[in-house]
């Protein structure tokens, strides 16, 4: 299935609303007591609007040398996550970095060159050479809601 196909199917579900509904005094219900059926139905414009829950705000991203707990303790509800840039998604570390002002826009001038771990020879191919330990980019940033 192509990434259109997965767009497609992902955006008509979010048409749709799930309800769950008793089915009271059916054979079903008799045979095996204590089931819901799911009913999905065409959610209205407002119903729509109201439950959709937008999986592209609200996060978060860290880098890992500054956080002190492991995955399962960042993972979860309880977690609260301080001194975290907000972003939203889709974004790169550096792309979230630079809309929180903690680089300069790297497309202007020369503040590519300002950005810590840039500080390979103008002209070389960064991706060939090893990543210098003053970059923040050395280790893995986390992303959470």
């Amino acid at each position: 299935m192509n990434r259109a196909a997965i767009t497609a199917i992902l955006a008509g579900a979010l048409a749709w609303t799930a309800t769950a509904r008793s089915v009271h005094g059916t054979q079903n219900e008799q045979a095996s007591a204590g089931t819901t059926t799911v009913n999905v139905v065409p959610a209205t414009a407002d119903e729509t609007a109201a439950q959709r829950l937008l999986l592209s705000d609200g996060w978060g991203i860290q880098s890992s040398a500054k956080i002190r707990e492991k995955g399962g303790e960042i993972s979860t509800a309880a977690f609260q996550p301080a001194g975290w840039y907000a972003t939203s998604l889709p974004s790169t570390v550096l792309a979230a970095l630079v809309r929180d002002k903690v680089f300069p826009d790297p497309y202007y001038g020369m503040n590519l060159r300002l950005i810590p771990g840039t500080d390979y020879p103008i002209g070389y191919n960064f991706s060939h050479l090893e990543m210098p330990g003053s970059s923040p980019f050395a280790v893995s940033w986390w992303y959470r809601t």
